[in-house]
């Protein structure tokens, strides 16, 4: 019998998890990333943590090999009298300067009165190659396509989501969605859009990540490492969802952690 891929393992929990609560959806997503993201690595996580919440809990994995300096995957999850809000997030530092890195996240919370959809599904490239950004971008167009999904009003934003104060210019996020931006209401359908969403951003970043591994050139490598710093200079001083986020109680060592390139 042939080994599943973990992309299809991603896709059996998601087809599992149609009609479960939203804590189940993110934890299927976030035990199932978790192969996908040793598969790329070719290794298992080299560190695990947790912190604890004032309503609930993070955890989160590191990796680090010899071509991906850093990988991260997180799961959020924070219930009260008040709201259920359940969060996976991914980012990917590729060493490689013509694989971009990754940002995918899906947050789903239900207050009160109300229930939203946020998230990202991003690519930073340092050394832009058109062919594997426009082929991710129509991959996301089709997808929303399919969901009866507005691509345009979905990626809205995206674009200038990194611009740090004064300069005007873009540190690259693109190619995807901004779940923050759209006005996403939790609804069925629109949870089981995000979900195949992040399922099909995995499986589109593995397309760029196979066909490029072997480009690399050393030359370009000081152009990643800029990048890195520029985007751990932004995080760290104008993101505006890591400073909700700790004004909200979420440790700085968390995005040290699992969040930050490796500058």
């Amino acid at each position: 019998m042939s080994k599943k891929s973990p992309t299809k393992i991603i896709i059996d929990e998601v087809a599992k998890s149609q009609k479960t609560g939203e804590d189940v959806i993110v934890e299927s997503l976030f035990k199932s990333s978790e192969s996908w993201v040793s598969e790329i690595c070719h290794a298992q996580p080299e560190e695990k943590r947790q912190w604890a919440l004032t309503n609930g809990a993070i955890k989160a994995l590191k990796w680090k090999t010899g071509n991906i300096p850093r990988a991260g995957l997180s799961m959020l999850i924070r219930e009260d009298d008040q709201e259920l809000t359940c969060r996976v997030g991914m980012n990917l530092y590729v060493e490689n300067p013509k694989i971009p890195d990754a940002s995918f996240a899906v947050l789903l919370s239900r207050q009160q009165d109300f229930g939203f959809i946020g998230g990202v599904i991003e690519l930073f490239p340092a050394v832009r190659v058109d062919m594997d950004i426009k082929n991710f971008r129509n991959r996301m167009e089709n997808l929303a396509q399919i969901h009866g999904q507005d691509y345009a009003e979905l990626s809205k934003g995206l674009t200038r989501a990194f611009v740090p104060k004064g300069t005007g210019k873009n540190l690259g996020a693109e190619a995807g969605f901004n779940f923050y931006r759209a006005g996403l209401e939790l609804t069925e359908k629109n949870v089981l859009f995000a979900k195949e969403a992040f399922v099909s951003a995995l499986d589109g970043f593995k397309d760029i990540f196979v066909r490029a591994k072997d480009e690399f050139a050393v030359e370009d490598l000081k152009i990643k490492k800029m990048c890195w710093q520029k985007h751990l200079q932004f995080m760290k001083e104008d993101d505006i969802g890591i400073k909700m986020s700790l004004e909200q109680g979420i440790p700085m060592d968390f995005f040290s952690f699992s969040t930050f390139p490796p500058a």
